[in-house]
């Protein structure tokens, strides 16, 4: 899967949000219903579990795709990689 991230603070235009920022991830619902947990391993080979708790427009172009939820600055240098995923829960 190709993988990009994202501070949801930011994305809510300063709105607020109830997703906290570095805990879950947003994809596509219909691949992955939200809570659906996932084990993630990076191209660094580090693995992290995350939960589905979020989901993008870019989901409909694109259902391969997972957007990580981490902090702005964290997401500028992250870009976007090839990731595995699996399903954990």
């Amino acid at each position: 899967m190709v993988a990009t991230a994202y501070d949801p603070q930011v994305a809510a235009g300063g709105q607020g949000t109830s997703i906290p920022t570095g805990t879950g991830v947003a994809a596509a619902l219909d691949r992955y219903p939200k809570g659906t947990q996932l084990e993630i391993k990076y191209q660094d080979g580090h693995t992290e579990n995350r939960v589905v708790n979020d989901t993008g427009t870019f989901t409909y172009s694109n259902p391969n795709q997972l957007d990580i939820s981490m902090t702005n600055s964290q997401a500028m240098q992250f870009g976007r990689q090839s990731i595995q995923v699996r399903v954990i829960g």
